[in-house]
């Protein structure tokens, strides 16, 4: 009977080496900092990335820890976009997530509905500060991440936000992650140039993740 195949390790980041010490056990370093690590730093597939970005936006929103999120802490993220949006519509946003009717938003719900986003309407209405239920989702997902509002996300924000979604993550193991997204998402350079230019705008944010 033929043995079962044994699926090959997903290939280490750029940047980490693995190494074995004197007893044998492997661990990682980084091959700038020397920083140690026991975990193995892999590179992560494109699909891997987008639930980092989500998982991620969902566990800043929800300010409790529940895991799952209120029409109130919805609230507080659509409010990122436009701080003065009004009770009827967040109440219209909340309902059409609330796919299993029972008053919270789990993160399925909340990564299904913000996905059924990826029609035409992305590259249109999305890329305007539309404050419609569906394009003001997406664009407060994104205004998650862009703390200082000025419509691109650079590495520092982006480690913010992962640090705090993620803890475990720190150190050089962070800023891996924090590399392979700005890899992955940064497509263009300023004025629609194809040099990638280190920044993370809305356009490539949404044509990444949705």
């Amino acid at each position: 009977m033929a043995s079962p195949a044994v699926e090959a390790p997903a290939p280490l980041a750029d940047g980490w080496s693995e190494h074995r010490s004197a007893r044998g056990s492997v661990f990682y370093k980084h091959d700038k900092s020397g920083e140690i690590s026991s975990d193995r730093p892999v590179t992560k597939t494109s699909e891997e990335l987008r639930d980092i970005i989500l998982s991620s936006s969902f566990k800043v929103g929800d300010k409790d820890g529940s895991g799952s999120l209120s029409k109130a802490e919805l609230g507080l993220i659509l409010r990122r976009l436009n701080p003065h949006i009004d009770r009827e519509l967040i109440t219209q946003t909340f309902q059409a997530m609330d796919v299993n009717r029972d008053s919270m938003i789990s993160f399925e719900e909340f990564k299904g509905w913000l996905q059924k986003d990826e029609c035409k309407e992305l590259s249109t209405a999305l890329a305007s500060k539309t404050t419609a239920s569906d394009g003001g989702a997406v664009k407060a997902t994104f205004r998650i991440w862009d703390k200082d509002a000025n419509e691109t996300l650079e590495l520092q924000e982006l480690e913010k936000i992962l640090a705090q979604a993620c803890p475990k993550l720190k150190g050089e193991q962070l800023r891996t992650m924090v590399l392979q997204l700005i890899k992955a998402m940064d497509v263009q350079g300023v004025g629609g140039t194809e040099q990638p230019d280190g920044k993370i705008d809305y356009q490539e944010f949404i044509n990444f993740v949705f």
